[in-house]
């Protein structure tokens, strides 16, 4: 196995935004406006990420909670399978959160609140994310040597 690239210094960090509010979704793309490190690319369902041929290289999945807890665990699924190598950050309502007790088990490394979301909070998740995985990939790497 070959250890993942690490985000090097001035090395452009994608995130895939999955999101079908467009309203919503573009006040989450403007919180990552003038962040030049960043690279955003955009779903509007998580069924167009999956049907892709190729997986495309992300460092972050963001995806905004918007379905019934079944259907959103089930296309979670689907995701952390997908972008297993790429860190998972969900976006929810804070009513929403007793509905996502286990969702830490389904490869999101973070939950944050829609409502107390900003600029700041979201890049500093973004990058403490990327580099949890990567030290969960160095672990598991040098666990295979």
């Amino acid at each position: 196995m070959n250890l993942i690239n690490e985000i090097k210094v001035n090395q452009k960090i994608n995130v895939l935004i999955i999101e079908k509010n467009s309203a919503y979704n573009k006040s989450v793309v403007d919180y990552l406006k003038g962040h030049t490190d960043l690279n955003v690319i955009h779903y509007s369902c998580v069924e167009d990420t999956l049907i892709q041929n190729t997986i495309i290289s992300v460092n972050v999945v963001l995806v905004i909670f918007d379905d019934t807890p079944a259907d959103f665990y089930n296309k979670l699924g689907k995701l952390s399978a997908k972008y297993s190598f790429s860190s998972i950050i969900a976006l929810c309502e804070k009513t929403q959160q007793k509905d996502l007790k286990s969702i830490f088990n389904q490869g999101v490394q973070d939950i944050l609140d829609r409502a107390t979301l900003s600029s700041t909070i979201l890049i500093r998740t973004i990058h403490h994310a990327i580099a949890r995985k990567q030290s969960q990939k160095k672990f598991f790497y040098e666990a295979e040597l």
